[in-house]
């Protein structure tokens, strides 16, 4: 599906959106006050706003990242005690 973004001056998207999407789905803060303003500005809705977040390159790396597997804990030696 395409994103749709608005060509008119009627803010659909909020400034605190497009911040709190930054920290959810990138997790770390926009780049610039300017960024949050084109954001706020032009994308129609939330889910435009998401959809243009989730298919960045920037968070389908940090998906990758978090689905490399992890090497296995080692074992603890430490005994376990049994209570009577």
């Amino acid at each position: 599906m395409p994103l749709v973004f608005r060509n008119d001056d009627c803010k659909v998207t909020s400034r605190e959106e497009v911040i709190a999407a930054y920290r959810l789905l990138l997790g770390r803060e926009p780049e610039s006050e300017a960024v949050v303003t084109h954001y706020a500005t032009e994308v129609a809705d939330l889910r435009a706003l998401r959809a243009l977040f989730i298919n960045s390159a920037e968070f389908q790396a940090s998906l990758e990242k978090s689905q490399t597997p992890r090497p296995p804990r080692p074992r603890s030696t430490a005994r376990r005690w049994k209570s009577n």
